[in-house]
């Protein structure tokens, strides 16, 4: 199946000899013009099932991507719960060390750190601001004719994928 460009190079290179032969359309030409356009037919309809298939398809992968997020996420807590159970079993035992085979737990001396438990409660002085352009902000400033280092506005003209009506006759 040729690619959109090359379907429509292929019109093009038709135009051009229907251009150079006066208009004449060859039994030849006809025939071209006929697969052309069933070819063509065939990749917008292809196109536009992709259009309507995609956001399906992401979906999926973004539900999986979440399941597979909380896979990863419980993963990364394990190691520190099974240290945590190791812990406190050898805390209830009175013990600073069990052995396996080939390995060992080992509690070590305890070390202070810092646990926050209410974000909204920790004074601001003691805090790091992250800062995020808001597009929102930005874009009327820019309509206005304003200017805004680092961001400018980008005009796209919007596609609109609709099912062709046929008549019934």
């Amino acid at each position: 199946m040729a690619t959109l460009p090359e379907l429509l190079n292929h019109f093009t290179s038709i135009e051009s000899r229907l251009a150079e032969s006066g208009g004449e359309i060859t039994p030849e030409l006809e025939l071209e013009l006929n697969e052309l356009s069933q070819s063509m037919a065939v990749k917008v309809d292809y196109l536009a099932y992709l259009c309507e298939r995609a956001p399906v398809v992401a979906n999926y992968y973004r539900d999986q991507a979440k399941r597979y997020l909380k896979i990863g996420q419980a993963l990364d807590a394990l190691p520190e719960r099974v240290k945590d159970n190791m812990r406190h079993a050898l805390f209830i035992n009175g013990l600073d060390k069990i052995d396996g085979d080939e390995f060992s737990f080992l509690m070590q001396k305890p070390r202070v750190s810092v646990e926050i438990y209410n974000e909204a409660d920790i004074p601001t002085h003691l805090c790091t601001v992250v800062y995020k352009p808001s597009k929102t902000a930005i874009k009327p400033v820019l309509e206005a004719g304003g200017e805004v280092p680092g961001a400018s506005l980008v005009h796209k003209a919007p596609i609109v994928v609709k099912p062709i009506r046929k008549s019934l006759k």
